[in-house]
């Protein structure tokens, strides 16, 4: 395909198909799979954040009610309900500038939201390869969590790429649950004296 038509294009892997195939289905084929990985994704995070408010609740540091389990598939209902609407809600809300940024916000934001934990997995990983290390030193230090010192200098620069906006919802969002995490620890506490 000619530069300058791919640098006019507003669809570009759809023109390219079409102009390598001659034909006019390409478009159709790019959406087709435009849908089946949204669908792909939301269910990910959906499945994702469901199991993980489970596990909180198995913890007891979420509501007992995320750990309702539906009797015949003995999956967390409540919670994969709970998550579902919670993502749709998120999704209205940023309906309004348009579909694309709304699409492209909650990407971001469902990255933001495991990126602390790749981050401590690889501090921890870090504190590990320490402790295993009886000859101490800078360099032994380095050469044993370069990997994990690597993984976590990424960690820290892909929570930078998804922007200002997204870390300050993201941020705001993980406050929003301290108070909820402070009742249950209270609650737990109360219970186990």
């Amino acid at each position: 395909m000619p530069q300058d038509m791919l640098a006019a294009s507003n669809a570009p892997l759809a023109d390219i198909i079409n102009f390598a195939t001659g034909q006019k289905w390409g478009g159709t084929l790019i959406a087709l799979g435009a849908v089946v990985s949204t669908l792909g994704a939301t269910s990910g995070w959906i499945l994702i954040t469901a199991r993980s408010s489970f596990a909180a609740v198995e913890d007891k540091m979420f509501p007992k009610i995320f750990a309702k389990v539906n009797p015949k598939y003995n999956t967390p209902s409540a919670s994969l309900v709970i998550s579902g609407i919670a993502a749709n809600i998120l999704l209205i809300m940023n309906y309004v500038s348009s579909l694309t940024s709304a699409f492209n916000f909650m990407l971001l934001l469902a990255t933001l939201s495991f990126l602390p934990a790749y981050s401590f997995t690889a501090a921890a990983e870090i504190l590990l390869l320490k402790n295993n290390d009886k000859n101490f030193n800078l360099v032994n230090f380095l050469k044993s969590s370069f990997i994990s010192i690597l993984a976590f200098a990424y960690s820290i620069y892909a929570i930078y790429g998804t922007g200002a906006e997204v870390v300050m919802y993201g941020f705001i969002l993980m406050l929003i649950g301290i108070p909820f995490y402070v009742y249950q620890k209270y609650k737990t506490d109360k219970k186990a004296t």
